[in-house]
């Protein structure tokens, strides 16, 4: 089994190479003169210097308007990005490299904007300046999350059992690019009860992957997870009896995130693993705290 979850994550990594680097990117406005008030459409953001993130997909045109009130409009300009051209990593399975292709285009995340300088004139004057258009590439952030969760599921092995899962807690080291991607590494300690047995032990370590596009409103960001990873998990019944596996694991949930620390999830579940052959699923909820590093 470990060799696929390998495979798998290779898939991950490879298929969608550029996604990773995230689907807006901050761009960063100067001039050599005071007062240059920016625009981005129909909204003010500031005056230069200044910075905005902006979605890498759609046209983007931005007004100046200058001290004497005279404005001038550029169109930013997005080239596409070498790691792009990863996806051809899966040209043996046309299917997944034209899907990584696909959401490398739709979302943006394929693209970057240009890094530009052009000159600028006053028609009275004649007075001359540069404006300066200054992309900038993507921070990873890692912090550690820190959730419990509760939930009910069933796992088919050859007695057929189901069980219902008691809470648990969930460690994660992450590394996130401006919550778009988050990938990493965590533990989850639990227990939980199962038909005919009183009490069931178990310890899981796994890898995740985490593609999360967000909405924004006002101080609560609503947001739908897609989650996937492989791991390893430790079982210890009461009669004594121990067990352990290997796993792939994929969730979709809806999750909201308060003040950009508090976060909870609806989660819903599906595992595959060595002795069980057949797919396992759960439904649950977690709440978390996220530390940043």
């Amino acid at each position: 089994m470990k060799f696929p979850i390998v495979i798998i994550i290779f898939l991950i990594l490879a298929g969608c190479a550029t996604i990773t680097r995230g689907m807006k990117e901050e761009v960063t406005f100067t001039s050599d003169a005071d007062s240059v008030e920016v625009w981005m459409g129909d909204k003010n953001i500031g005056y230069t210097p200044i910075s905005i993130e902006l979605w890498k997909t759609g046209k983007k045109i931005t007004r100046f308007r200058l001290p004497n009130g005279q404005e001038y409009s550029h169109r930013l300009e997005t080239h596409i990005t070498p790691a792009f051209f990863n996806n051809l990593i899966l040209i043996f399975n046309p299917t997944m490299s034209m899907l990584g292709f696909c959401l490398d285009l739709l979302t943006g995340a394929g693209k970057s904007f240009e890094d530009e300088t052009f000159t600028v004139e006053y028609k009275k004057t004649g007075e001359r300046f540069t404006i300066h258009i200054i992309p900038t590439k993507k921070r990873g952030e890692n912090y550690i999350l820190v959730s419990c969760g509760m939930g009910f599921g069933h796992i088919e092995r050859e007695e057929k059992k189901k069980q219902l899962f008691i809470p648990e807690m969930y460690f994660e080291l992450i590394r996130s690019y401006r919550d778009v991607v988050h990938y990493g590494f965590g533990v989850n300690p639990g227990y939980f009860k199962e038909k005919d047995r009183t009490e069931v032990v178990k310890m899981d370590s796994y890898l995740l992957f985490k593609l999360a596009p967000r909405a924004d409103q006002d101080k609560v960001r609503v947001y739908f997870l897609g989650h996937a990873g492989g791991g390893t998990f430790w079982t210890s019944f009461e009669e004594g009896e121990e067990w352990s596996n290997s796993y792939f694991y994929f969730a979709l949930g809806l999750g909201m995130e308060f003040n950009e620390k508090i976060y909870s999830e609806l989660l819903l579940n599906g595992y595959w693993n060595d002795c069980i052959k057949m797919p396992d699923s759960s439904v649950g909820f977690r709440v978390g705290y996220r530390f940043n590093l």
